[in-house]
Order: structure tokens, then sequence, then C-alpha cells
């Protein structure tokens, strides 16, 4: 057994209070970088993924993933209907589009501009 005196008593106590100090404040920094890590990442990420380039022969498409993001627009709404990927997208015709179809699925002429005869709205030669 130990056989403390009350000053050994009081060091050793306050000796383990000043290591839960610094426990307590090694914590704190690490919550602090995790928080500051986490808020960068919001502030610098790019939600939604880069512009997606359809090539047709009347004029490319440029999707942007920014643009509808910004409207409110969550990925559940194009994912994984009517798209799953660019590389897995079947290609439609406009006719198609114009039954709701692809973007035609939105644009629609009541949720956004209707694809019928919005050709120069998306469609943009080079």
């Amino acid at each position: 057994m130990l056989n403390l005196t009350k000053k050994d008593h009081v060091l050793c106590f306050g000796l383990n209070f000043n290591l839960n100090i610094q426990r307590r404040d090694k914590v704190k920094r690490v919550i602090l970088i995790l928080v500051l890590l986490f808020v960068a990442s919001y502030v610098f990420a790019k939600v939604g993924g880069e512009d997606v380039v359809f090539k047709v022969g009347f004029g490319d498409v440029t999707f942007s993933h920014e643009k509808h993001v910004e409207m409110g627009f969550l990925c559940k709404v194009c994912h994984p209907d009517p798209y799953i990927t660019k590389e897995k997208h079947k290609k439609v015709t406009m006719a198609e589009m114009n039954k709701g179809k692809s973007c035609g699925k939105c644009h629609n002429g009541k949720e956004a501009f209707t694809t019928k005869g919005n050709c120069k709205t998306c469609h943009v030669k080079k």
C-alpha cells in the first residue's frame, strides 16, 4: 500500500488535474480543426460535378450541374432516372424529349422551359 502524506496527495491530484486540462485542450483543438476542415470542404466543394457536354449534330448541349444545384434541385431529381451517368445514358431524339424523356422530364413547359422550339437555349454551334 502506498503511504501518501497530505502534501503528496495534493501534488498527485494537482498533477492529475493539470493532465486533464492538457487533454481537454488537445480535444478542443482537434474538434476545432475538424470543424474548420468540414466548413472548408463545404465552401470549396463543387456540388453536382462538372459540366456534361453532349455532342450532337445541331449543336453541342452543355448540361450545367452547378446551375441546376443552385436552383435547388437535389441529385435524386435526375439520378438514377432519367440519368445514370453520361456514359450509360442512351441517346434520345428531340421527339422523345418532347414526350417527356431525358431532359424533357422537366423541360416540359410546366416545370421548366419546354424543349419544343427552344433549340438555341441548349444547342450551341461552335
